[in-house]
């Protein structure tokens, strides 16, 4: 008899978004990519949609959608992030939603907690509002209910239980430690069955849970057993005959779940490893994959486990031993840091944020009631805010779908405020996902981005009290104390040095236009805010999310000189005046004026020049390779950018130029860096490489190929390779693979169809 197996993978990455702005900062310890979020979604997520099945000999065999055969949740705001970077990532997950249920009649995909908050720890209208946002979120995206979930860390106790049943959440996926019974006998700390599912009593009510292999779940996380597929195999090939040698008949159900992660950013190539398993299970004998929600209707629990509720009472999660201390308590768990190191600051932390809650609450009730009046249900609309949060309803039709409904007018003045104090109760949420807690030391990224969203929150809701909201999360946040230095006061007091937000968009739409002054056009959105008009120097820009408008006048002041430059700006209905110091500029903006900078330098290029060039071009490749101490002259080397720059400009790719020039040219720079470049200059012809890969990738996907493009980009291929170089193919290959797998070339002859493939690495 066959056994199911199923794997299941939380995919998840903490909000990051700067709340104030609405923009990612970029992160330098994620180099090379700009961020956390990016490094994992091509290390892990990516990889996982398009994931290799090579043969013997290193060739492609076949593209698989590790998604399709695996069950998984995501987090609703990394969905969101990718919904803004990788809309194409979507639709996989969209595919593997459908082809799940083709296969097994249930989705893979289940529902997880909105903002990752430790839901035990939350009151029940909290655990409400996060299980209710998440279910909006999945099914606006996924167009049907979700029946499984996943609690943040798995942390559960039975009020949520009740929560999740009364949502209408079938099951969820737990550790086998999170169990104190089985049909009223105490397991004695032993872990709990995982060959089928249990009724998980709460309070009142009952759900299903499924509880994870742990010796596999650990193994995979920790012990390598990704690093190769076929040991992978035998070992639950083994486990399966060992259970039926001893019970006389094999287990119904293997499954382990594990951070999603582990599956290529924690163990590189974990993707591949993922998909030459599921191949093997779908050639073998031994088992056959499904999902939790088709293995529940098959089999239906009969018996009744009762929760784990941890040291404190409070509930248990996957990973704290002592219940759910770990998110506001000094209780051992941490990840890393010196011996000497507490992690006492956990309690003042979500004493701040909580205390900082109760006002916020306050306040809202008591100004959306001036509103919609005394007895509006102002617990129902922040539920109902999950379809803004999810784009099913614009913020303005949200707002006056209810003044409609309580048949009152309202002006945009009072639109932008319910929409300022619905925003700030998010924040006050995000305050609390899980990540703030989970680590070493209070100065950490995830902690930090905590307080951000807290002191956001904080200066939202001056506008609407008179008590020093601000003033007093500060002084609850310097109980917070830090390892290293300072105290959770420390860190939120950077921010008050900060621009406002406003002033930040408006400094960002000022730069743009004067460097993109011979340009048509220049992006009006910049994070949360949209530029509206510039008339006579005064920028109008609105917040998309509370429909805010303002009004800034501004005024450069420079003197080139003395390499002094000023914005200055003057908000036009309240006259409060900024003077922007661009010495401390944001990263991103940075990375975009170089981006304008650098098109700058390439659109004065020629033809003209570029023949010039190519001629001093192999007089310089001839000297290096012929005196070695000569290519350090400063002229040598100082014009290396120079050829540089001429591959990205318009004028290297004009008809007065052959297709033979251009390799050549190529050719001959490729060489000279390799010879004489430095580590910078031989990043920007990588760039280069995977540049040209990119358009190959693009024109292919508009079907704007032809025979002999083919042959250029494969020429510049080989070239890079000849040359040590080895450009990025995945987004290439993982186009090429929709062709074959639909059994279309395009407009390619066969040959040249079956020539670029072969170039590619697909046998």
């Amino acid at each position: 008899m066959k056994t199911a197996l199923i794997i299941h993978g939380h995919f998840y990455q903490p909000p990051r978004e700067d709340p104030f702005t609405g923009i990612y900062p970029i992160q330098s310890s994620a180099a090379p990519y700009s961020d956390w979020n990016e490094a994992v979604f091509k290390t892990c997520y990516e990889p996982n949609a398009y994931s290799r099945y090579l043969s013997w000999d290193g060739r492609i065999e076949t593209i698989y959608n590790n998604y399709e055969n695996i069950s998984f949740n995501f987090g609703p705001t990394l969905l969101r992030w990718l919904d803004e970077k990788h809309p194409d990532f979507i639709r996989k997950l969209i595919e593997a939603d459908k082809e799940s249920i083709r296969k097994w009649g249930h989705s893979n995909i289940i529902a997880q907690t909105y903002n990752h908050a430790i839901l035990p720890l939350e009151s029940r209208e909290n655990k409400k509002i996060q299980v209710l946002w998440a279910i909006e979120d999945y099914y606006r995206r996924f167009g049907h209910f979700p029946e499984g979930f996943w609690c943040a860390e798995c942390a559960i106790n039975e009020e949520t239980v009740d929560v999740l049943a009364e949502c209408g959440i079938k099951f969820v996926i737990l550790s086998p430690w999170q169990v104190k019974a089985i049909n009223g006998v105490d397991l004695e700390g032993h872990p709990a069955p995982y060959n089928r599912p249990f009724i998980l009593k709460g309070e009142e009510r009952t759900i299903s849970a499924f509880f994870y292999n742990g010796d596999f779940a650990s193994g995979i996380s920790f012990g390598h057993l990704l690093r190769d597929a076929d040991a992978l195999y035998k070992n639950i090939t083994s486990y399966k005959n060992r259970i039926e040698a001893d019970k006389g008949e094999p287990p119904a159900l293997l499954s382990w779940a594990t951070d999603g992660e582990i599956y290529g950013h924690h163990e590189p190539f974990g993707d591949m490893a993922l998909a030459a398993l599921c191949k093997k299970v779908a050639d073998g004998e031994d088992f056959y994959l499904t999902n939790y929600a088709a293995y529940l209707e098959e089999n239906p629990p009969e018996e009744i486990a009762t929760l784990y509720l941890g040291e404190d009472g409070l509930g248990s999660s996957w990973s704290c031993s002592h219940g759910v201390k770990r998110w506001y308590t000094d209780c051992g768990c941490h990840t890393g840091g010196d011996e000497s190191w507490n992690q006492k600051w956990r309690d003042p932390l979500r004493k701040a944020f909580k205390n900082l809650e109760i006002k916020a609450r306050e306040i809202y009730k008591k100004e959306i009631q001036k509103i919609f009046g005394s007895s509006f249900n102002t617990e129902e609309m922040l539920i109902s805010y999950g379809k803004v949060l999810s784009e099913r309803i614009s913020p303005e039709d949200f707002v006056r779908a209810y003044a409609q409904a309580q048949n009152i007018t309202v002006d945009e003045r009072d639109i932008s405020k319910v929409l300022k104090l619905l925003n700030a109760i998010k924040n006050v949420f995000f305050s609390f996902t899980s990540c703030g807690w989970f680590f070493n030391d209070i100065t950490g990224i995830e902690p930090a981005q905590n307080i951000k969203y807290a002191f956001f929150a904080a200066e939202t809701l001056k506008e609407f009290t008179n008590e020093p909201l601000t003033d007093n999360l500060l002084k609850d946040l310097d109980k917070a104390q830090s390892n290293i230095s300072g105290t959770g006061k420390t860190i939120a007091k950077e921010l008050l040095t900060e621009e406002p937000a406003e002033i930040k968009a408006c400094e960002m739409f000022a730069l743009r236009k004067r460097l993109h002054a011979k340009q048509t056009s220049f992006s009006k959105h910049s994070g949360i805010f949209t530029l509206l008009n510039i008339k006579d120097n005064v920028y109008t820009i609105k917040n998309r999310q509370t429909l805010e408008v303002n009004l800034f006048e501004c005024k450069e002041k420079a003197n080139y000189k003395n390499s002094y430059f000023q914005l200055l700006f003057k908000n036009t209905k309240t006259r409060a005046e900024y003077a922007t110091n661009l010495s401390k500029v944001s990263l991103n903006m940075i990375k975009e004026i170089d981006g304008v900078l650098d098109h700058d330098i390439v659109s004065n290029y020629t033809p003209k020049n570029l023949q010039s060039l190519s001629a001093s071009l192999k007089k310089f490749l001839l000297l290096s390779q012929l005196r070695t101490d000569a290519i350090k002259q400063a002229k040598i080397k100082g014009n290396i950018i120079l050829f540089i720059k001429a591959l990205y400009s318009d004028a290297f790719y004009s008809e007065e130029l052959s297709s033979e020039f251009r390799l050549f040219f190529i050719s001959n720079i490729v060489k000279l860096v390799n010879l004489i470049g430095n580590k910078d200059e031989k990043s920007m012809i990588e760039n280069f490489f995977n540049m040209k890969i990119n358009d190959f990738n693009r024109e292919l996907n508009e079907n704007t190929l032809t025979d002999s493009k083919v042959d250029s980009y494969l020429n510049a291929l080989e070239t890079a390779r000849s040359n040590g170089i080895s450009p990025n193919l995945t987004d290439l290959q993982n186009t090429i693979w929709g062709l074959i797998s639909r059994s279309q070339s395009n407009t390619l002859s066969e040959e040249t169809f079956n020539k670029m493939k072969l170039y590619l690495n697909f046998n």
